[in-house]
């Protein structure tokens, strides 16, 4: 059903179902049974259904909705599919891995400032090194 959502309007719907943005095209708030509502957008990109989780409302507000559906409408128009942008660039901000014996050698050097001898930097390293790395390994396959 096509209506002029306002902030009343949603927040009244207490019948379950996806109700359409008269104003800008693709922009839904789907009601869930439990009457939770979320603004998605909606659109055919190469023949293909997609829909974007825009956020919950009342968190995400008509007019960021509005926004956030138009801002991937003029993603679509320039024939990138917003759901593989959203996807790269939540990836190019995954944090870079670093893998334990790098992270542990960090530690260690860090923390030789503050033992009273460097012994205890090099036992560190020799247990971690000798029963550590052995159990990291077999876990890893």
């Amino acid at each position: 059903m096509t209506i002029k959502l306002d902030y009343q309007t949603v927040k009244n719907i207490k019948t379950p179902g996806r109700y359409t943005d008269a104003l800008v095209k693709g922009l839904h708030v789907w009601v869930k049974p439990n009457l939770n509502k979320y603004w998605i957008f909606r659109y055919t990109h190469k023949g293909k259904q997609h829909n974007i989780s825009l956020g919950s409302f009342p968190n995400l507000t008509i007019a960021e909705a509005r926004i956030k559906a138009q801002k991937a409408r003029v993603e679509l128009d320039n024939g990138t599919n917003p759901v593989a942008a959203k996807n790269a660039s939540k990836k190019a901000s995954t944090i870079e891995k670093i893998r334990f014996k790098e992270f542990a050698h960090s530690c260690i050097q860090t923390k030789r400032a503050e033992w009273t001898n460097q012994k205890h930097g090099d036992q560190w390293e020799y247990t971690l090194e000798e029963f550590a790395s052995a159990i990291i390994k077999e876990i890893r396959g």
